[in-house]
């Protein structure tokens, strides 16, 4: 799996390139993993203000969130595209710590979050939110990562 990243002119300063490197690295190393071998994600990280246009848009919600996923419509050799929010993350990642390594661990877990999404899973029941957690928590070791904690499961 390839992983084409992105980062916002307004985020830029912000996003490291050893955060950006291994966003990069850890996403395509755990989805090789799990079998996606002959895809490419793009990966965007941008402001509060696009991603809650994105979320108004095609959610029909107000205000940013943490991740966005559109899976690809025709392309076969794209998997899709995922949204993070910057500012969204780094606010949330208050509960690791502060700083470059907990912004870091953060936007990884939620890009493996987009990726699960990506592979067709979701939160919507309970039932889903388990089989989805499963498969977040299979990436995150494939990736060396902590397991996610999830409200939703």
């Amino acid at each position: 799996m390839k992983v084409q990243l992105q980062v916002a002119p307004t985020v830029r300063r912000q996003v490291s390139r050893g955060l950006s490197r291994a966003v990069v690295r850890t996403v395509a190393s755990a989805g090789r993993r799990v079998g996606v071998t002959d895809a490419t994600l793009t990966l965007r990280i941008t402001d509060d203000e696009e991603v809650a246009r994105l979320h108004a848009t095609f959610m029909g919600l107000q205000g940013p969130t943490d991740v966005l996923s559109f899976p690809a419509e025709a392309d076969e050799r794209s998997l899709g595209d995922l949204v993070i929010g910057w500012g969204f993350t780094v606010r949330q990642s208050a509960w690791r710590g502060q700083g470059p390594l907990a912004w870091q661990a953060e936007t990884i877990d939620l890009a493996l979050h987009g990726l699960a999404h990506l592979l067709g899973h979701d939160h919507a029941t309970r039932h889903d939110a388990r089989e989805m957690l499963r498969l977040e928590r299979t990436l995150a070791r494939r990736a060396a990562m902590p397991a996610p904690v999830r409200p939703y499961a």
